[in-house]
């Protein structure tokens, strides 16, 4: 397992830079005064709209954050869930050899007094739920794809969607429900495990609940997809809002996969694919890409690193907290 971990950070990004490092020498084999009047259509605007719109973003995540935490007992106020998720944010921007973000969340949430369990069963329903806004997103503008691929990629597309889908609103809650909520050694189970257990079975039978984030998430991901655009629309890329939704759930469905190091070089691959689709340019679908990873780091470090100083967060419950991790996995 060690060595694994260990292979973990090199391969990352040797993804990140092997893709970096094709595009740019695609690029470089253009004519040069492409790149300038690209360069020459960028605005400051264009940015301060962005950041923005991704702080926004972020504010309604950290609402999704302190309703989830707040079930069944109230630990945050929406400040500290604010906090908590800006932190976290900016952990996962400098600890890229870790999962820095989700234990730098689930021990300022301890600190909050939540227990170890719930914190992280409410961190991996967190990202579900974002993954679950990108997909039903991504469902949604599907059909308008078919006239921009080939019948074998939207047919293996479509199928690679709709079963996740199903995966995730029918087997998952059908699964927990009928089996794991009812097996013996669940019975058994005592302590902080028994009420973890409660409290995601509780989440995932409050229809009232799960629809608030879900609009919340839906909400969060149109808020990403504005800032986007502005960056879209300032670059000269000559498609509108509409036309860009075609293939922007999709582009953020795959530039969230876990294989590299912030999503860089797998980002920059996606759009220039899904926007290449549209007709934009490799060059400015390149530059677009780009600035939308600096505009997310710019955004993180302005929300993140005040919200670090003012918390009681540190490297010592950072280390504390990926023992217990550690301990609660084995244990389970």
């Amino acid at each position: 397992m060690s060595f694994f971990k260990s292979l973990n950070f090199p391969v990352k990004l040797a993804i990140s830079l092997s893709i970096l490092a094709i595009l740019a020498m695609r690029i470089n084999q253009k004519d040069d005064a492409i790149m300038s009047n690209i360069l020459a259509q960028f605005h400051a605007s264009a940015w301060l709209y962005a950041t923005l719109l991704m702080l926004c973003q972020m504010i309604l995540l950290s609402a999704r954050w302190q309703m989830l935490l707040n079930l069944g007992k109230r630990h945050l106020t929406f400040p500290q869930a604010l906090q908590i998720n800006l932190t976290s944010q900016l952990a996962n921007l400098v600890l890229i050899t870790s999962i820095g973000g989700m234990v730098a969340r689930i021990a300022l949430s301890v600190q909050h007094g939540a227990t170890i369990f719930k914190s992280l069963i409410a961190t991996i329903f967190d990202r579900l739920m974002t993954l679950s806004a990108l997909l039903v997103l991504s469902a949604a503008f599907l059909p308008n794809l078919w006239h921009y691929v080939d019948n074998q990629t939207f047919h293996t597309l479509s199928v690679y969607i709709s079963a996740f889908i199903v995966m995730m609103f029918l087997f998952a809650p059908l699964f927990l429900n009928l089996v794991v909520f009812r097996l013996p050694q669940t019975a058994r189970l005592k302590g902080r495990y028994r009420y973890g257990l409660r409290y995601l079975r509780v989440l995932i039978n409050n229809p009232a609940l799960c629809a608030k984030l879900a609009l919340l998430s839906l909400t969060a991901q149109g808020a990403f997809f504005l800032a986007v655009f502005a960056l879209v629309h300032s670059s000269g890329a000559g498609i509108d809002f509409w036309q860009m939704m075609i293939v922007l759930p999709v582009i953020s469905l795959v530039a969230a996969l876990p294989i590299s190091i912030g999503g860089w070089g797998v980002r920059e691959g996606a759009y220039v694919y899904g926007l290449g689709l549209l007709g934009v340019p490799l060059e400015i679908s390149f530059l677009i890409s780009v600035q939308v990873g600096l505009v997310s780091m710019l955004t993180t470090m302005l929300g993140g690193i005040p919200s670090l100083m003012t918390s009681d967060f540190n490297r010592e419950s950072l280390r504390l907290t990926g023992r217990r991790l550690t301990d609660t996995k084995h244990r389970i």
